[in-house]
C-alpha cells in the first residue's frame, strides 16, 4: 500500500469567499496530504507561458505531485484549476467553475449528515463522456489520482 499522494492547495491573484471555502473543505478532505498557502500568488498562472514556474516551486518546496489552485475573475467566477506534476514540471491539468457550493460547515448548520472529513470520498463517473470525451477523461483521472 502506498502513501496518498500529496497536493497543493493555493489562491490566484483574486479569490471570492466560495473559492477560499472550496479550498478549506478540499483541505478537509485530504487531511494531512493537503498543503494549503493562505497568501494570494499573483505570478502563478498555469496556463500562461512562464506562469508555471512558481507553482513548480512551490510544488518542489512542499513535496507535492497535485496542485488546487482557486481563482476570481469577471471573464471565469469561481475557478478551479487541478493538475498534476511528473517530474518536478506540470504535467497536464483542467478548469472547473463552481456554479453552486454548499461547505461543510453549512451542511453542519442545517443538519445534514457530515461528511467523514479525511475520508475517501465516492465517485461515480456516469455515461460514456467520461470514457470518450478526453477532457473529461482527463478530470476523471486528476480527481481519482487527487483522492
Amino acid at each position: 500500500v502506498e502513501d496518498g499522494k500529496r497536493a497543493i492547495l493555493l489562491c490566484g491573484g483574486k479569490a471570492s469567499n466560495t473559492v477560499q471555502e472550496a479550498l478549506r473543505d478540499f483541505q478537509l478532505l485530504l487531511r494531512g496530504r493537503g498543503q494549503r498557502l493562505t497568501r494570494k500568488n499573483e505570478n502563478v498562472k498555469p496556463f500562461d507561458v512562464g506562469g508555471e514556474t512558481e507553482l513548480e516551486f512551490f510544488a518542489q518546496r512542499n513535496d507535492c505531485s497535485l496542485f488546487l489552485l482557486g481563482s476570481h475573475s469577471k471573464k471565469r467566477p469561481h475557478n478551479l484549476v487541478l493538475g498534476r506534476f511528473f517530474d518536478g514540471h506540470l504535467y497536464d491539468m483542467v478548469e472547473v467553475g463552481i456554479e453552486t457550493f454548499t461547505s461543510f460547515y453549512d451542511m453542519k448548520k442545517e443538519n445534514k449528515p457530515k461528511p467523514h472529513l479525511g475520508g475517501k470520498p465516492m465517485f461515480a463517473f456516469a455515461g460514456e463522456g467520461f470514457e470518450n470525451d478526453p477532457q473529461l477523461k482527463q478530470l476523471r483521472l486528476i480527481l481519482l489520482d487527487m483522492f
